[in-house]
Formats: C-alpha cells, sequence, structure tokens
C-alpha cells in the first residue's frame, strides 16, 4: 500500500489540556452504522441476510473494543436509525444516538457531530461501521497528532481513495464527504476551507469489508469476531469467487 510519509508532532499539553478544561469530555469516537437488517447488501451475492447481519454486528463488535482500549477517547458513540442496534450499542458498553429516519450517512454523521460539538467534544473520529481490525495504538496515535496544525487527520483506506477514518477539531470544521473516492473529495473541502489536512496512513484503518473480495482478504486475526466469522466461510467465499458456487444458503 502507498504510505504517505510526514512528521506526526505530539501536543505536548495534551495532558495539561485534559486537566484544566472544564469540559469532562473532550475526545470522541463515532461510529455510524447503517440498519442491520439491510447490512452490507453488496455482499448479497456471497452471503446470505443472517450471515451479513452477524458480520455486521461482529464487526461492530470488534470496532468498539478496540475503541474502548484506546487511552485517548473520552467518550464512544454510535449514531443509527436502527433502535435494536442501538440497544445492541448501549449493551457494548457505549453511548447512543438516534438519527430518527435513516437520512443517510453524510447527513446522520453531520448530525451526530453538531450535537456532540454542543455538548463539549473538541476532537471527533467518525469512523464507518465496516472498519473491524482496529488497532487501539492506532487510534491514539491520530489523536497525537497536533489539532492546531491540522484540524483535519485522514486515514484512507487500502486503496487510498475511500476515507475509513477521519478527526476533526472541532467535530464540525468541515462538511462530511464519506462514500466514493471521499478521499479527494476531503482535499477538496479543506481546500476549499483553507483548512491544513494530514492523511495518516494506518494498517488497521485501512481494511475495510465491503465486497467478496474484502471478504477474501481479510488476515486471520486472534480475538476478532469478524475475522472468525469470515474464517468459517473462508472455503465457500473461495468457491464463489471462483465462480466454483452459488451464494451461500
Amino acid at each position: 500500500m502507498p504510505r504517505l510519509r510526514a512528521k506526526v508532532e505530539v501536543p505536548r499539553t495534551f495532558t495539561a489540556l485534559l486537566a484544566c478544561s472544564t469540559v469532562a469530555r473532550v475526545n470522541a469516537a463515532l461510529v455510524p452504522v447503517r440498519s442491520i437488517a439491510d447490512a452490507k447488501k453488496r455482499l448479497a451475492s456471497c452471503l446470505d441476510r443472517d450471515r451479513r447481519e452477524a458480520l455486521a454486528l461482529a464487526m461492530l463488535e470488534d470496532m468498539l473494543a478496540a475503541l474502548k482500549a484506546s487511552s485517548r477517547l473520552d467518550r464512544i458513540v454510535v449514531v443509527s436509525s436502527d433502535t435494536a442496534l442501538l440497544e445492541h450499542a448501549r449493551r457494548c458498553g457505549v453511548d447512543t444516538l438516534e438519527e430518527g429516519p435513516p437520512r443517510g450517512l453524510n447527513a446522520a454523521v453531520a448530525m451526530a457531530a453538531a450535537r456532540l460539538e454542543a455538548e463539549g467534544v473538541r476532537r471527533l473520529l467518525t469512523i464507518p461501521g465496516d472498519v473491524p481490525l482496529l488497532d487501539p495504538d492506532e487510534i491514539d496515535a491520530l489523536f497525537e497528532t497536533n489539532q492546531e496544525r491540522y484540524p483535519v487527520v485522514l486515514a484512507p483506506s487500502v486503496s487510498v481513495t475511500g476515507t475509513n477514518g477521519l478527526l476533526t477539531s472541532p467535530p464540525t470544521v468541515i462538511d462530511f464527504c464519506f462514500e466514493g473516492e471521499s478521499l479527494d473529495a476531503y482535499r477538496r473541502e479543506c481546500r476549499r476551507k483553507e483548512i491544513e489536512m494530514f492523511i495518516f496512513c494506518l494498517e488497521s484503518f485501512s481494511i475495510d469489508i465491503d465486497t467478496p473480495a474484502d471478504l477474501a482478504m481479510l488476515p486471520a486475526t486472534p480475538g476478532s469476531r469478524t475475522s472468525a466469522l469470515v474464517e468459517q466461510w473462508r472455503g465457500v467465499i473461495d468457491q464463489f469467487l471462483a465462480g466454483e458456487a452459488p451464494a451461500i444458503r
């Protein structure tokens, strides 16, 4: 994977900032998730609905576990229009926001970011709900970037066209441009607003699951519920990609 190298500056006043701030919660992570019932439709040719739902929940649980293991986060929030999914997220020990009627990914993130900023969040890490192999140390590394110099920090997908992590300081400093070739969209948005951005290539953020090929390429990872499920289906996934098997039933 292409890597863009740059020096990452650590804010030395981070601890003092937390100690002196009158706001209890400063750093937050936001995970937007569509309805579990409609999860991962692009995998429908390979996985049936029950397996797609199981995969979506496993990815969410893996992501939340990694975020909870981060030393930099004060708050973790899931936003969705799916009340059952939000209840599951609460059982995982995180906060939730009800989207109401589905409004699309970017609109849901914008709504949640505005709410969290109003509640005192100063830095917001937004990660789509299909990035299951997050490393807590790499989450921490994002928050060690200099927020004064780089109000926007992006962790790209393996193709270096999509965005699998977006750190904004403050949360609503730019408009949200997830989906499609979002990395270029964020470049344009930052130029439009004359905001400095930093592209931070992080291995665990580069891996997302959107297509059958993504399933086949997912590395076996000890302790990952997502990886365990994919390993169970590995033979049939490989056969499907080779054109030798129908969709899983």
